[in-house]
């Protein structure tokens, strides 16, 4: 039961992580003029922030799982489903 939700809560790490990814999209769009930004704005700021905050969530999710259930891969794909749930 622990080994399931430690592996549920890395996987909405996971997610979430990924979504912060994704929302660097905007300020690359920025620098790169594909898209109009603010002229005094500094979207690599944003971008840094938003690079760290994905790491830390997916660092803290795979942390909780790896205290749960003993998994010591950080990819979601390293290994089977279940090998780490005994």
């Amino acid at each position: 039961m622990l080994g399931k939700c430690g592996r549920a809560i890395y996987w909405l790490g996971v997610i979430f992580g990924a979504l912060f990814m994704l929302l660097n999209l905007v300020p690359i769009s920025v620098m790169l003029g594909i898209i109009p930004g603010v002229e005094n704005g500094k979207p690599w700021v944003g971008m840094a922030f938003q690079t760290a905050l994905a790491g830390l969530v997916w660092g803290i999710s795979w942390a909780i799982r790896y205290l749960t259930t003993g998994a010591t891969a950080i990819s979601p794909l390293a290994r089977g489903w279940y090998d780490d749930v005994a």
